[in-house]
């Protein structure tokens, strides 16, 4: 992952993470609608962040693989059977 990425992915984390504190505290006040529906926004953003460095770690992983395996030799034989200067009888 580049480091500009990474970077924004930590904020978002951050972002997440303080709004779900924020749902919390503001619960614990009991205004229950704000403070849940700041509690699922955080939760949400958090869960896609979470499933979105998951697919970038994989695709990551699937490009390093490719890069590193050696490509298999290829064979070439030569096939007369079908040979366009050969008439069949």
């Amino acid at each position: 992952m580049e480091p500009l990425a990474e970077t924004m992915a930590d904020s978002d984390t951050i972002k997440a993470t303080a709004m779900a504190f924020v749902g919390w505290l503001l619960h614990l006040l009991s205004y229950d609608m704000a403070a849940k529906a700041l509690t699922l926004i955080g939760l949400a953003l958090y869960v896609i962040y979470l499933a979105y460095s998951i697919w970038c770690k994989r695709l990551e992983l699937r490009q390093r693989e490719l890069t590193t395996t050696s490509p298999a030799p290829v064979v070439v034989v030569d096939d007369e059977s079908e040979d366009p200067n050969t008439t069949s009888l």
